[in-house]
C-alpha cells in the first residue's frame, strides 16, 4: 500500500514488480505527482486508484508489463499522461473503471479491454502504435472517445481512432466514439468487430468523406475484399450505404458524398430490403405552416408513418402520425401539414414503422421558406439510389436524364415538382460502373447538370 506519495524526480524510473498478483493501491487522500520523464512500472500488477491520480501533459508514464492478467480499478477516475501497454502477445490489461488519457495510450505488446467501461482521450489524447496482436478490445462494451473542433476538415483522424473525415463544411465540436462489438445487421448478420458513433454539432449537407480503418483480427470472420460501409441512425435498423474505395492491405474503407453522421461500422453480407421505397418528398411554405408531402411507390407491411421535427438536427420530435397502407404495389400519396413551424430553419424526416414495429428514416429534408432556386445530388458516387434536391418558390414540371460516358440515354424520370424543397429518388441499380451525366429541367427555363459515379 503506498500512502502520500509525490515524485518530482526527472528521468526516474520506479517499478513495483511480483512474481504473484501485486496491488499499487491508492488509497483516500493518497496523490501521486510524476515529473516528466518518469516511468512507472506495474509489473504483474494491478493499479487501485481511490485517491488522486491526476496527470496533465508532460506528467510522464505508466507502463503495465507482465504476463499476469491486470486491471485499473478503484472509486476515484484516474487521468493518465502517458500509458503503455508493454503486456506480452496475448496477455491482457483490463479497465475495472472508466479512465482518461490526455497525451497517449502507447502500444508494444499485449491487448487493453474495456471492459465495458469507457477510455476518455479528449482533445489531446493519441491511440500509438494499435495492430492485430496489440490493440484494444471490447467484447462487453465501451468505447474509446475522442474530441476534435472540425472546420473544414482534411483526412481528420480524431484520437487516432481509424474514422478519418474529410469535408468542406464546418462540423464543429465532433465526437467520435469507437467500440469493439459486433453489430447485428438485418437480423442475422454480424458486422467486423469495429464500429464508430460519429457525432458533429453540425450535421447536415456535409458532404463529407469517410474512411474506416480496422484490423484482420476485427473481421470476425468476413471477408475484407466484400466490406461495405452501413450506418444506422437508431443503432437497430442498418442501410447499405456501399463504398467509394477500399484497400485490403492497408485495412480501409471509404465513402464519399455522406450528407450527415451516425453510427457506422463495415459488414459483408447482402442489404435488407427496404419495406417501401420513396420516390419523392417534399417541404414547402404556405401562410406561415410548413406542408410536407411523400410518395411512396411500393410498400410491404408497412403500419404507420410519423413525421418528426427538429431544430438543430439532433434532438428530434414527433409531431404527427399518418396511417400507412399496408401492402401497396401502386404509388401512395401521403401529406401532413405542420401547423405551427419553430423559428427559424425547420429539419423534417418520415419514421416508417412496420407491423413488426421496426423503423426506417427518410433523408433529412430543410424546409425552405423565401429560398430561390437550388439543385444537388447526393450521395455522389453512389452505389445504388441517389436523391436529386430541387427548391423551387412555383409548382412545374421536371424531367430527369441520365446519359452514360457515350451520350446514349439511360434513363428519364417525368414527374410534376411541387413548390418548395424537394427530394427525388433515382435509381441507379442495375447499371454498370462508370461516370454519368445527370440533366435535370425543371420550369420554363431552368436547367442543371452533374456528373454523377455510379459505384
Amino acid at each position: 500500500m503506498v500512502k502520500n506519495i509525490i515524485c518530482l524526480l526527472s528521468s526516474c524510473s520506479i517499478s513495483v514488480c511480483c512474481l504473484s498478483q501485486a496491488y499499487l493501491h491508492l488509497t483516500s487522500g493518497t496523490f501521486i505527482k510524476l515529473d516528466s520523464g518518469v516511468v512507472v512500472e506495474l509489473n504483474n500488477t494491478n493499479l487501485i486508484v481511490d485517491g488522486t491520480l491526476q496527470q496533465s501533459p508532460g506528467d510522464g508514464t505508466f507502463l503495465f508489463t507482465g504476463a499476469m492478467a491486470t486491471s485499473i480499478s478503484g472509486s476515484s477516475l484516474p487521468i493518465f499522461d502517458k500509458l503503455l501497454v508493454a503486456r506480452g502477445t496475448g496477455n491482457t490489461l483490463s479497465l475495472l473503471h472508466p479512465v482518461s488519457v490526455v497525451s497517449q495510450v502507447m502500444f508494444t505488446s499485449g491487448l487493453l479491454d474495456l471492459n465495458n467501461n469507457n477510455l476518455n482521450l479528449g482533445s489531446t489524447g493519441l491511440l500509438i502504435n494499435e495492430s492485430d496482436s496489440s490493440r484494444i478490445i471490447g467484447p462487453l462494451g465501451g468505447e474509446v472517445i475522442a474530441t476534435a473542433t472540425l472546420n473544414g476538415p482534411s483526412g481528420a483522424n480524431p484520437g487516432n481512432l481509424g474514422a478519418i473525415i474529410t469535408s468542406t463544411q464546418n462540423l464543429g465540436n465532433t465526437t467520435v466514439s469507437r467500440g469493439h462489438q459486433s453489430q447485428v445487421i438485418g437480423g442475422t448478420g454480424m458486422s467486423i468487430l469495429r464500429y464508430f458513433d460519429i457525432a458533429p454539432t453540425n450535421d447536415v449537407s456535409l458532404n463529407a468523406g469517410l474512411t474506416l480503418q480496422y484490423f484482420d483480427a476485427e473481421l470476425n470472420g468476413l471477408d475484407a475484399d466484400s466490406l461495405k460501409m452501413w450506418s444506422s441512425s437508431n443503432d437497430s435498423n442498418w442501410t447499405d450505404l456501399g463504398y467509394t474505395d477500399r484497400d485490403t492491405s492497408l485495412h480501409y474503407v471509404d465513402l464519399t458524398g455522406i450528407d450527415s453522421f451516425s453510427r457506422w461500422t463495415l459488414y459483408a453480407g447482402p442489404s435488407t430490403p427496404l419495406p417501401l421505397t420513396y420516390l419523392l418528398f417534399n417541404a414547402s411554405c404556405l401562410s406561415g405552416q410548413v406542408s410536407i408531402t411523400w410518395e411512396t411507390a411500393q410498400q410491404v407491411n408497412t403500419r404507420l408513418f410519423e413525421v418528426e421535427r427538429s431544430g438543430d438536427g439532433s434532438q428530434w420530435q414527433v409531431i404527427g402520425s399518418v396511417p400507412a397502407a399496408g401492402n401497396s404495389s401502386v404509388a401512395n400519396e401521403y401529406s401532413f401539414t405542420d401547423k405551427d413551424p419553430l423559428p427559424g430553419n425547420n429539419e423534417y424526416r418520415i419514421a416508417e414503422y412496420d407491423l413488426s414495429n421496426q423503423v426506417n428514416y427518410t433523408r433529412v429534408i430543410l424546409s425552405t421558406c423565401g429560398m430561390g432556386e437550388t439543385f444537388s445530388v447526393w450521395p455522389n458516387p453512389v452505389a445504388n439510389t441517389a436523391w436529386v434536391n430541387i427548391s423551387t418558390p412555383g409548382n412545374s414540371k421536371a424531367a430527369l436524364r441520365l446519359y452514360d460516358s457515350k451520350g446514349g440515354l439511360t434513363l428519364v424520370q417525368e414527374f410534376d415538382l411541387p413548390a418548395g424543397n424537394s427530394q427525388v429518388n433515382l435509381n441507379l441499380t442495375g447499371l454498370a460502373r462508370g461516370a454519368y451525366e445527370l440533366r435535370v429541367d425543371w420550369g420554363t427555363d431552368h436547367h442543371a447538370s452533374a456528373i454523377i459515379i455510379k459505384l
